[in-house]
């Protein structure tokens, strides 16, 4: 595998001494080593039995990590509320006004993303 030119001066001034905290940043690290993950917000709302399962909750904030899925974001859900576990199987998502296909693979959710949680509606 090749260096590219980035990697390369980051090698050299790391063999000069003391370089290591400016490649770490350079890179999107700390300077401990870990990598910070950006907190991101998305916002899941409850409709109809959902909500009364929920206590009465029409709207949750979760507040979490980039690069989670709707699935992770339903489990989070399901976890804070207990009661909507009932439901889960049959459950209908909807993301940014769009239904999520739950034969497809999970969406990635972004920052203000809108998460619906739709369960299943009768009467007439």
């Amino acid at each position: 595998m090749e260096l590219n030119e980035v990697e390369r001066s980051g090698e050299e001034e790391e063999e000069a001494g003391g370089a290591h905290h400016q490649r770490r940043r350079r890179q999107g690290g700390s300077p401990s080593g870990r990598t910070e993950k950006k907190q991101i917000t998305v916002r899941a709302l409850l409709f109809a039995h959902a909500r009364e399962l929920a206590g009465g909750v029409s709207e949750v904030s979760l507040h979490i990590d980039d690069g989670w899925t709707t699935a992770q974001c339903l489990e989070n859900i399901l976890t804070r509320f207990p009661a909507l576990k009932s439901l889960a199987s049959c459950l209908t998502l909807a993301l940014n006004d769009n239904y999520v296909d739950k034969n497809a693979p999970p969406m990635l959710v972004k920052d203000g993303d809108e998460l619906a949680l739709i369960p299943p509606i009768s009467g007439g």
